[in-house]
């Protein structure tokens, strides 16, 4: 059986960013954090006819944000083509990232393009990570 490089486009699951898909991926790591629900205290006493609560303090006080990391490997024409693929965005660019794993699909509305950093090139094949990120959003299943 011959060798067969790993790009991506194997893999049911593709990236998309502002329409354009994006391919040579082989890790995406999505972090969602959001705020725990502000649950009511129970402060009702033994004695007491009815049931008093209070908002619990600790409750709700983080912002929901989310940030998606995609590593994969590049190759030499890819990464010098400023036009098509990753490098046509600049940093601080913001549009919606979608992950569709071919049965689900994450959506990460306003998604900040934060950084692209790439490696040192071996072989013609340069590696990669890309991070985007929403500082108001988790993002969403469907």
């Amino acid at each position: 059986m011959a060798f067969t490089a790993f790009t991506g486009k194997s893999s049911g699951t593709t990236v998309t960013y502002s329409g354009v898909t994006l391919l040579g991926w082989r890790k995406i790591t999505i972090e969602e954090k959001g705020k725990p629900l502000p649950t009511p205290l129970d402060i009702t006493d033994a004695g007491d006819s009815v049931y008093t609560f209070v908002d619990d303090p600790l409750g709700g006080k983080t912002s929901v944000s989310a940030t998606v990391t995609v590593e994969g490997f590049l190759s030499v024409k890819d990464k010098a083509d400023g036009v098509l693929g990753w490098l046509q965005f600049a940093p601080g660019t913001s549009a919606s990232l979608v992950v569709d794993t071919g049965g689900d699909t994450y959506t990460l509305a306003a998604a900040g393009f934060k950084t692209l950093n790439t490696g040192a090139e071996v072989a013609g094949i340069a590696p990669y990570t890309a991070t985007f990120s929403n500082s108001t959003s988790a993002g969403g299943w469907t």
